[in-house]
């Protein structure tokens, strides 16, 4: 089976790119740290009582955008030690988590999904061209898919969030 770093290698060689490693194993400190200051933001009650409206007709992309920039804009100003933040460009990620503390920044996915199922691989996309990667990040790349649940009311035209699913990707599957 492929991984993803072999996924990045082959799509820098079909770009005609050196190919550099686009994707690294995350240090299980760093990692804490970040689902500790994602935690403490929402046990804050950030999301509680927020709404988000959608209006009828509203496609599900539109309403995913809408959840994860209402989602990250909520929670970005609870955290502590990080900072979600725009990364300009087309593609692939259209996030970056800041660490405030030494100034390291993650690629960041936001996704929104209404059909939760933990047992459930939730499987995204989160490639495309590898020109924003190189040109933005620096290795060791470490990849951060951040999922939110959310609860729609259609006679409201509002969706409330419901959880926050953070998945850590790694270049290899164990």
């Amino acid at each position: 089976m492929a991984t993803l770093r072999d996924y990045y290698l082959r799509l820098q060689e079909f770009e005609g790119e050196a190919p550099v490693e686009l994707i690294a194993p995350w240090q299980s400190e760093i990692v804490e740290t970040i689902r500790a200051d994602f935690a403490a933001a929402t046990a804050g009650g950030v999301f509680r009582g927020s709404t988000v409206r959608i209006p009828v007709g509203t496609t599900n992309q539109s309403i995913g955008n809408k959840i994860a920039d209402f989602a990250a804009a909520r929670i970005d100003v609870a955290l502590q030690r990080f900072r979600i933040q725009g990364c300009s460009g087309h593609g692939y990620p259209d996030r970056v988590l800041k660490c405030l503390a030494d100034e390291r920044r993650y690629p960041t996915e936001l996704k929104a999904t209404s059909a939760w199922d933990p047992g459930d691989s939730n499987r995204r996309v989160i490639t495309s061209s590898s020109a924003k990667l190189r040109r933005q990040f620096t290795s060791p790349i470490n990849h951060l898919l951040i999922t939110f649940s959310y609860v729609a009311n259609t006679e409201a035209e509002e969706a409330s969030i419901t959880a926050v699913r953070m998945d850590f990707v790694e270049p290899i599957r164990s």
